[in-house]
């Protein structure tokens, strides 16, 4: 037992051994594990010290490093601009080189004279002129591929300030140098309107001024053909010192090109004054174009208000609009107002009326003073107060009164135009005077603006020619040759140029021969022809009687169709052909009935040449008059089957007690809406039934070319206007049934109807209508000839004398 308890004993002791050991090794363990973590916590604390010590070190030094750097330009930048004041210029120029050197042609520059073309490019002057000190030969050197000179560059690149300078610096020999093209320095100034630089130049060498480029352009032709911001100063200046120092070059095929070249540019205030001071130019031949100026006028329709397309309102506006008609180029007739004191009076005067016009709040630029000081008369039909004193004006020439009776007579102009607030255009001319000048700055009236004066202009221009036209030829012969040689008035007639054609009348009125009716019959010019015919009117009867080579006399000519461009100012084929039947029908009545059976070499007479040409046409017409009735009566069928159903149901229905006296009544025939109902909608059904018959008629008709004078247009607008009535009818009849019904429950109601009903009837107004009034007009109200033009009194003793004329004519021109 003792040995066994010694062993529990001995193993007790083992095990209490056994845990202290185990507990000191875990003690031991935990310490160094403690130790460690402390170590490392210590270590990495120390390397992020240090880490944070470095980079504040790092920081510190790129401060100071920048600063100092900073400081350092600062002083150097400061020490270079107190050492060469030039200097920044000089880098900014280095770097533009630098840029500009990818974008550069090469080959453009030459390679020697780079760095004098980059002065020049850049407005450099002082480089420029060190260089040209160092190289004297180069201020005439071509410095490029296209010949141009250091002041050639300077322009091209609109370096101002270079070109100032360089002017001063260089011969005048150096201007006159061209570069490839021919274009001297002046040529290029010119072309982009800098007066500056084209004043310092002539200032320096007058002799630019006529020196021509390849094209043979002086530089106010140069000016006058480019569009630039100062053009009308560059060509005002140009102009000027070319007519003082230079009028041999307004003389000549090359005068008449030079005006040419001021018309085309629509410079028209220009092309007066060359007129004006060269009277000569106006039958000289263009050079090198084998045309007269004159052509080059009526080859610009657009330029008078006949060519010019404008809207209703547009030409309302243009009506009321007033020009100032005066000049720059009037100060250069001075000289010759000197030698007429006349004139200078009449000036006098007119500057007194337009200081009496200003007294009185007249906001107004007097449009015919220019008319006035360059003798030209103008029939102005908007303003004719302003024609008013063109015409006393006219009659004191002719009756040679003297300047008292002038006196008096512009203070009797001048009373008028006081008076003429009781006059019945007078609103028109107080919106003309004193609202209209405050709204040409609005864009689109300041561009009628420019357009009427434009046409203002023109038609001064072409007085203008006419009449030294007139001064220089001695015989009618002359005259007529120089027109026909011309074809101004074939021409004018072609595009339509009526105001060509009154001046052109109105100087030479033995102008108006058989060629001129034939062209204004073929091109269906109804204002033309008139103004022919009356001008022409103690010679009317010979010309409308006359035949030509070919025996077609002047209904020939209007039996042949119309141009496509004349046919196609009117809407539809129907208005087509009876436009035509218009013609043929207006002259018809003009000609003798002689002429009616006349036949032409063909053996055709004028109405079998009516019915061939326009066979298309009156197929064409029927087709587009079927089509359109057959789509009309169906929409007249449908409104006429619903009124007649609306008129058995009425809104709200009938009284239907037998017993009461009023059954079968409508319950609201008592009503004030009931009553526009009914009549609303026995119109639809009457107007809609009419339209239905209207439209059956025009399925049955004849198409014959007579029939589209009257009977077909008549039967159309009645139809279409008993189709619009029964519309408009039936949605009266719609909305106050419609009133009738829901009035107790919604009282705004009506409105929306009303509304939706207007925009249904406006809508229709506004695609229909403007056909519908065109129809009406052309058939009730045609003004193809006036009506003191027709029915002429012939002889038939003298008709048949001139065919038996113009037989032998033909004959002997045959023989020839």
């Amino acid at each position: 037992m003792s040995t066994t308890r010694e062993g529990d004993e001995h193993n007790h002791e083992s095990q209490e051994a056994r845990l202290q050991r185990i507990e000191s090794s875990n003690i031991a363990g935990i310490e160094l594990m403690l130790s460690k973590l402390v170590d490392s916590l210590a270590h990495n604390q120390r390397q992020m010290l240090e880490t944070q010590a470095q980079s504040q070190q790092h920081l510190l030094e790129l401060l100071t490093t920048n600063f100092n750097k900073g400081l350092e330009e600062v002083l150097r930048q400061q020490n270079k601009a107190l050492a060469n004041s030039n200097g920044e210029k000089k880098v900014k120029a280095d770097e533009k080189k630098q840029k500009t050197t990818e974008n550069a042609a090469v080959p453009y520059i030459m390679e020697e004279y780079e760095d004098l073309f980059y002065a020049a490019y850049y407005g450099e002057w002082e480089d420029a002129k060190k260089y040209f000190e160092a190289h004297p030969d180069s201020i005439k050197k071509a410095i490029t591929s296209e010949s141009e000179t250091a002041l050639h560059v300077a322009v091209k690149f609109t370096e101002w300030d270079f070109v100032k300078e360089i002017v001063k610096f260089v011969s005048r020999d150096v201007l006159e140098i061209k570069e490839k093209s021919g274009l001297t320095a002046l040529h290029m100034a010119a072309a982009l309107g800098n007066v500056e630089a084209a004043q310092s130049m002539v200032k320096k060498n007058r002799k630019l001024i006529k020196l021509r480029d390849n094209d043979g352009n002086i530089p106010l032709e140069t000016a006058i053909s480019n569009v630039s911001d100062g053009q009308n100063k560059a060509v005002e200046y140009l102009y000027t010192e070319t007519l003082k120092y230079y009028p041999s070059l307004f003389s000549g095929p090359q005068g008449a090109k030079l005006l040419c070249c001021a018309i085309e540019a629509s410079f028209f205030d220009v092309a007066i004054s060359i007129v004006e001071q060269f009277p000569d130019l106006a039958m000289e031949k263009i050079e090198k174009r084998e045309m007269y100026v004159l052509e080059s006028i009526v080859c610009r329709p657009f330029s008078f208000l006949s060519g010019t397309k404008l809207s209703w309102w547009q030409r309302f506006v243009y009506s009321l609009i007033r020009v100032d008609m005066r000049s720059p180029y009037d100060k250069l007739d001075s000289e010759e107002d000197k030698e007429n004191p006349s004139e200078n009076q009449e000036s006098t005067i007119r500057d007194e009326e337009n200081l009496l016009e200003i007294s009185e709040g007249l906001i107004i630029r007097d449009e015919d003073n220019h008319l006035e000081s360059s003798q030209v008369p103008i029939r102005d039909e908007e303003n004719p107060l302003d024609s008013l004193d063109g015409q006393i004006g006219n009659e004191e020439n002719e009756n040679d009164e003297t300047e008292s009776d002038k006196l008096s007579v512009v203070s009797s102009v001048v009373s008028s135009i006081k008076s003429s607030a009781s006059n019945k255009g007078m609103l028109k001319k107080f919106i003309s005077g004193h609202i209209m000048p405050f709204y040409t700055k609005v864009p689109l009236v300041k561009r009628l603006y420019s357009e009427k004066l434009m046409h203002k202009q023109a038609v001064i221009l072409v007085q203008k020619m006419l009449e030294q036209i007139d001064e220089n030829t001695t015989t009618i012969t002359e005259v007529i040759d120089f027109l026909n040689k011309t074809c101004v008035v074939d021409t004018a007639i072609k595009y339509g140029i009526t105001e060509f054609i009154v001046e052109c009348l109105s100087i030479f009125p033995f102008a108006g021969d058989e060629t001129m009716i034939q062209i204004a019959i073929a091109e269906r010019n109804e204002k033309i022809l008139n103004l022919i015919l009356e001008t022409s009117e103690d010679q009317k009867d010979d010309l409308l009687s006359k035949i030509d080579e070919n025996g077609n006399s002047i209904l020939h000519y209007v039996a042949k169709i119309a141009p496509s461009y004349q046919l196609n100012s009117v809407s539809g084929a129907v208005l087509q052909m009876q436009r035509e039947t218009q013609w043929y029908k207006g002259i018809e009545s003009m000609v003798h009935p002689i002429l009616k059976h006349t036949r032409n070499a063909n053996g055709d007479t004028a109405q079998f040449v009516f019915i061939e040409e326009h066979k298309k046409l009156v197929a064409t017409g029927e087709k587009w008059m079927k089509e359109t009735s057959g789509s009309c009566m169906v929409v007249a069928t449908l409104i006429a089957t619903v009124a007649f159903a609306a008129a058995f149901t009425v809104p709200g229905g009938n009284i239907s007690d037998p017993d009461n006296p009023r059954n079968g009544v409508p319950i609201f025939l008592t009503k004030n809406t009931f009553a526009m109902f009914a009549l609303a909608d026995a119109v639809a059904l009457f107007s809609s039934i009419t339209s239905v018959i209207m439209f059956l008629a025009i399925m049955s008709s004849r198409y014959a070319e007579e029939d589209f004078l009257k009977s077909l247009p008549q039967k159309l607008i009645i139809g279409l206007a008993n189709l619009f009535l029964s519309m408009a009818s039936i949605l009266v009849a719609f909305g106050a049934a419609f009133t009738l019904v829901l009035r107790h429950r919604y009282s705004w109601a009506p409105i929306p109807i009303a509304v939706f009903g207007f925009i249904s009837v406006f809508l229709f107004a506004s695609l229909e209508f403007p056909l519908f009034l065109e129809m009406v007009r052309l058939t009730y109200w045609p003004r193809v000839l006036k009506a003191k033009n027709r029915r002429p009194i012939f002889s038939e003793k003298e008709v048949r004398r001139t065919f038996k004329q113009n037989s032998i004519k033909r004959k002997a021109k045959k023989d020839n």
